[in-house]
């Protein structure tokens, strides 16, 4: 990868500049069954490998299915793939271009609002193995990031809060971000256009900024972005993906907060835990419960696939721990004080 930096570009419905991708010759498109229903204007059915919407499809065995369509269409090094879709199809897509003749230009449409937000940003490619998260990858950086907050309008509110999880995490990291997002909860919550696409382009850019100092996570930098990540990815596979990646990592956000309370200033961590549970109760369905959610998992089974975590280079298990907006540290944990962290 010779690159370290792909092109941003935002705005609230970019549907043109997505076809005029397709129009490029040896170009194609991956996406899923969900976005192909509701956009199907968007894509030329003849240049289009479609997969079925979910976690369950980050394979290996679908990076060979998308390789092979590609010899399939007489794919060379010059082509350029495109995918439209959420955290899964960007992750499948782009392993699959750093893989295919060694490396092919790819670009990506961001459907979800966690994908906008985050995994669209810094070229993490990759798939899941024996229910491990990310387990094989590559970073391979797009050529275009196309970030266009209409898709956001058919988003179930679940799923569009697991993409608020990112943006609370983000805001975490930088002051700026905090302030706006406290500023404007509600808004936000609500789907108001011009304040997401606001928030989107701060979020993405924070992150690009990370990214660009730590682009193959060598100095260890880039590790802050993994607030929520370690409990939140134990909990999606303990869970069998059965609810989307973001919703997990919403969860996880909620746990590794309570976990380290006594390690955060009082006044940031009463903030912050109000807005994971207000995301969380709007996430619950349409008009929002005013019930707190109670989350319920196996402890054992939870700390021995923390272990497993990437991110982890000792027998102990890392955290990032905020305490206030842009402060932070990483805190680790053996199994036993893990164990009861969660039993509290």
């Amino acid at each position: 990868m010779t690159k370290n930096r792909s092109e941003l570009v935002f705005g609230e419905d970019l549907s043109d500049r997505v076809k005029e991708l397709f129009l490029e010759p040896n170009t194609y498109a991956v996406t899923d069954k969900n976005v192909i229903k509701l956009y199907p204007n968007l894509f030329d059915l003849n240049k289009t490998l479609v997969f079925a919407a979910g976690e369950k499809t980050k394979t290996i065995k679908n990076v060979e299915k998308v390789c092979e369509w590609l010899i399939a269409k007489s794919g060379n090094r010059k082509t350029h793939i495109v995918a439209v879709g959420g955290g899964v199809i960007g992750d499948l897509t782009g392993f699959a271009a750093a893989s295919f003749m060694r490396g092919i230009d790819w670009s990506l449409v961001p459907t979800t609002l966690l994908a906008m937000v985050d995994s669209s940003v810094g070229g993490k490619t990759g798939v899941n193995c024996k229910k491990v998260k990310n387990t094989i990858g590559a970073f391979w950086l797009p050529r275009k990031v196309l970030i266009s907050t209409h898709f956001t309008k058919t988003l179930p509110q679940r799923e569009y809060i697991c993409g608020i999880g990112e943006v609370i995490k983000t805001a975490a990291l930088d002051k700026e971000i905090w302030n706006y997002y406290t500023d404007n909860e509600q808004d936000l919550l609500e789907k108001l256009p011009h304040k997401l696409t606001t928030v989107i382009k701060k979020c993405a850019k924070f992150k690009e900024s990370v990214v660009e100092i730590d682009p193959l996570e060598t100095t260890g930098l880039r590790k802050i972005l993994n607030y929520g990540h370690t409990i939140g990815h134990a909990l999606e596979t303990l869970g069998g993906y059965k609810k989307s990646h973001g919703e997990y990592v919403l969860e996880g956000l909620k746990i590794e907060t309570e976990i380290f309370k006594n390690d955060i200033d009082h006044k940031f961590f009463e903030k912050i835990n109000s807005l994971i549970d207000n995301a969380l109760i709007s996430g619950q369905n349409e008009q929002a419960s005013s019930q707190k959610p109670k989350l319920k998992f196996n402890i054992e089974k939870v700390v021995q696939l923390s272990l497993k975590d990437k991110k982890n280079e000792t027998d102990k298990i890392s955290f990032i721990v905020y305490n206030s907006p842009s402060s932070y540290k990483e805190i680790f944990k053996t199994q036993e004080e893990l164990k009861n962290a969660l039993r509290q």
